[in-house]
């Protein structure tokens, strides 16, 4: 199961250790400054970015493939001939 793109709200009291959202806001500035925005339900915070800030490693998913060059495609050279294209003599 993919992690939401935000931190929940159950999360964000884990890593502060504080229930109010104007706490927590002040909290993630003071430590990661990290600037929360506020939202109908608590704080909205990039996971991602809070585990750039923190030194959180993440690993690759294991769907996530390395990009590769394929130079044999590249070294082969096309051999195809273009079809020749024959216009009607407009003069006649």
């Amino acid at each position: 199961m993919r992690e939401p793109i935000t931190l929940t709200q159950e999360e964000l009291q884990e890593i502060t250790g504080l229930s109010r959202a104007s706490a927590q806001a002040r909290w993630l500035m003071e430590t990661y400054q990290i600037q929360a925005y506020k939202t109908g339900r608590g704080l909205s915070v990039p996971r991602l970015l809070y585990y750039q800030r923190a030194g959180i490693a993440i690993g690759k998913l294991e769907t996530e493939k390395e990009p590769r060059m394929n130079w044999t495609a590249l070294e082969q050279k096309e051999t195809k001939r273009h079809p020749k294209l024959i216009f009607p003599d407009e003069d006649k």
